[in-house]
């Protein structure tokens, strides 16, 4: 579930598709998956996140990503077929600082979608990431399937999170399937 900037509300419906409830007009739009007359790619919506353009991204655990633009009402797919994704399972997607979309594979590691050149490049970090969430102060944190918290400001530079021994001796090691940060920016 996410806000965009537009006051939409955009909810992911296992097997049906993705809601978008507008709390301007309280009107709600459902889109649905190709095969059900739709322009989606999956029923498996995985994540929902908006660019710097305002384009809305899809991410599938089956069928790579979809993009889709409001304001002309049209839609991108990337996929292992199409582009240099290595998978059709994205997990996450967080927009970078640069407008550079930030890419979590099941089993490829992180990818960045870089919008100058249109092609997805190869991060350092090899890990299977469940969760990214950017911080307040605009670094990304990468929980990860048995790798422990890694964070980053651009995407390129991934380091590892330096945990305090006595506080959080296990998170270098941990399975982390979801980060939030809080008001006070915990």
């Amino acid at each position: 579930i996410i806000e965009d900037s537009k006051k939409n509300i955009w909810i992911s419906v296992h097997n049906k598709g993705v809601i978008k409830y507008s709390l301007g007009t309280k009107n709600s739009t459902l889109y649905k998956v190709s095969i059900d007359g739709g322009n989606l790619s999956s029923k498996e919506i995985r994540c929902i996140t908006e660019d710097s353009n305002g384009n809305i991204w899809f991410s599938s655990f089956d069928k790579g990503i979809t993009v889709y633009n409001p304001y002309n009402n049209t839609y991108l797919y990337y996929n292992s077929k199409n582009s240099q994704l290595p998978t059709d399972a994205i997990l996450r997607i967080c927009k970078l600082q640069d407008g550079s979309m930030l890419i979590a594979t099941q089993d490829a590691g992180l990818w960045i979608y870089d919008k100058a050149s249109n092609t997805f490049i190869k991060s350092e970090n090899r890990s299977t990431a469940f969760a990214l969430s950017q911080t307040k102060d605009n670094n990304i944190l990468i929980g990860t399937e048995g790798a422990g918290l890694f964070w980053t400001n651009d995407g390129r530079n991934i380091k590892k999170h330096q945990s305090v021994p006595t506080r959080m001796k296990d998170i270098s090691n941990s399975k982390i399937h979801c980060l939030l940060e809080d008001v006070n920016g915990n």
